[in-house]
């Protein structure tokens, strides 16, 4: 039997990526979706992505919003941020304003979804550059500070692209699980105990 024939579908997810202009937002985007590369910048203003992936045993959409991270989208990124799920916030190694700027980003998420636990990554693109500014313990330390996952990718040779994207998911996932409540636990255990599973 087909992998695939046991994976159940779910609904889209909706994933923002943010980040400041030319750090590599499109890039990643588009090395995960498409699996290719382009050498040429054009600053975005919007664009939706679309990509079906499996995450334990089920096919999930991802609609990806690739922003502009131009200042005078504020507002625009503001309407972006409360219809995200998940977020992935992009600096480039090689540029310490783009570092500094995740802060700022960050806070507005949280202002936004009412200071919620969100699933967000933090993303430290262009690892491939021999002209690092931002050292990999740096990204992990704001990643902890502001409780984000972390890893550093090259949109360029695809290091970690699709282990970005996937990661966010997963962590949306896990937050949703359902938690069993203690006074559940007791008539879950008769169950158990009836079943000889305890």
């Amino acid at each position: 039997m087909n992998r695939t024939d046991s994976f159940v579908p779910e609904n889209d997810l909706k994933l923002v990526i943010l980040g400041q202009g030319a750090v590599g937002k499109s890039s990643v985007t588009t090395r995960f979706v498409h699996g290719d590369f382009n050498e040429d910048y054009n600053p975005t203003l919007q664009e939706i992505f679309r990509k079906t992936v499996a995450v334990d045993d089920k096919l999930m959409t991802l609609e990806i919003l690739d922003t502009a991270g131009q200042e005078e989208y504020e507002v625009m990124q503001e309407n972006w941020i409360a219809q995200g799920k998940g977020f992935l916030l992009v600096y480039s190694i090689d540029n310490e304003g783009a570092f500094q700027e995740i802060k700022k980003i960050k806070r507005r998420i949280d202002r936004i979804k009412n200071f919620q636990n969100v699933s967000a990554v933090l993303i430290g693109n262009k690892c491939d550059l021999t002209n690092r500014v931002i050292t990999y313990d740096q990204g992990k330390a704001l990643a902890d500070e502001m409780q984000m996952l972390f890893l550093e990718t090259s949109a360029k040779t695809g290091v970690n692209c699709e282990e970005a994207f996937l990661s966010i998911v997963k962590d949306i996932k896990r937050k949703e699980a359902p938690v069993l409540k203690k006074k559940d636990k007791p008539f879950m255990q008769k169950i158990f105990s009836a079943c000889n599973l305890i």
